[in-house]
């Protein structure tokens, strides 16, 4: 890498959640150039370069699209890294991030979820990389290495395989490393889903977690020690998203005072109703409807308990 790469975060439409306020102070450790935002940028961001992106229905298939079009986003560095808004990094690199992949390769891992789940739930993780499994074998990669490790990734433009077509949504981050042919350091996946792994996890450097897990696992209350000082990035005028308390505790709080439309939309509960979080949740603001269930990858529940029930069978990495 001639430069410092750019930085490049993937997120949704309507991200508002407080990991990616403790993920963009964690690149204060890493030179780079600039920042970019490719779907949602909140209000309280600065400094960056916004690309706008339409999310779909189908959480994989969104990061699938944006990742692929990083390969011709005109003004990105030709060496960039590619983030997530719950990648968080725990100490200095002075000489950039390197090139991880999973101990584990894709046949193993798609194979253990197979013997563990006796099938793969449709639109889920497993298939997710059970897709990508079938792309690069399709393509000659009899043992494809994984590079799902939630860990920031150094990218080089010019080698993601746009050729590539995937009827199904797959991992880029694994259809480059395996394509790209460069050198790769074998590290444990960071992802956290239980109390007590938050220590562990962080003696790798990383740390990231799932929507369920931020708050409960002790992730939001580590991260706020961690990095208690605002960045670049962050507005001024920006409170913090959330006060970390006890982690169950407020995740249970937020809960019920918080909800998601179907089109995005964040509401607060008040009274008369519930109203919407971009109006301040005023008394004067006006109610809207109750709002319904949806989970990132487009299921839609009837009661919050539907909800649950749907991410526990379909999603458990994020419990």
């Amino acid at each position: 890498m001639q430069s410092d790469p750019d930085v490049v975060f993937i997120v949704q439409e309507h991200v508002r959640r407080p990991e990616l306020q403790y993920a963009l102070r964690s690149w204060s450790q890493v030179p780079h150039g600039k920042v970019w935002m490719i779907g949602g940028c909140p209000g309280w961001v600065q400094n960056v370069e916004h690309v706008p992106f339409p999310d779909g229905r189908d959480k994989w298939r969104n990061i699938a699209d944006k990742f692929r079009s990083l390969a011709t986003l005109d003004g990105l560095s030709d060496w960039f890294y590619y983030t997530e808004d719950d990648y968080h990094i725990l100490r200095e690199f002075p000489d950039g991030i390197p090139l991880y992949r999973h101990e584990t390769s894709l046949v193993p891992r798609v194979a253990e979820y197979r013997r563990r789940r006796k099938r793969i739930p449709k639109g889920g993780w497993e298939d997710y990389l059970a897709a990508t499994l079938e792309v690069l074998q399709a393509a000659g990669f009899d043992n494809p290495e994984s590079f799902d490790v939630h860990i920031p990734m150094p990218v080089e433009k010019a080698r993601i395989p746009t050729h590539l077509k995937t009827p199904e949504p797959c991992s880029w981050r694994s259809l480059y490393g395996n394509f790209a042919g460069l050198d790769s350091a074998v590290i444990d996946d960071v992802k956290t889903g239980a109390k007590g792994q938050v220590e562990r996890m962080a003696e790798t450097g990383f740390l990231s977690s799932a929507e369920g897990t931020f708050r409960r696992s002790g992730v939001e209350a580590f991260l706020a020690a961690r990095f208690p000082e605002r960045c670049i990035y962050e507005r001024e005028d920006h409170e913090m998203v959330n006060t970390p308390g006890e982690p169950k505790e407020q995740w249970r709080k937020d809960r019920l005072i918080r909800r998601v439309t179907r089109s995005g939309e964040a509401l607060v509960r008040a009274e008369g109703g519930w109203v919407s979080e971009d109006s301040g949740g005023g008394a004067d603001a006006p109610p809207v409807p109750s709002p319904e269930f949806v989970c990132d990858c487009g299921f839609v529940a009837k009661t919050e308990f539907g909800l649950q029930s749907h991410r526990r069978a379909k999603h458990p990495e994020e419990e």
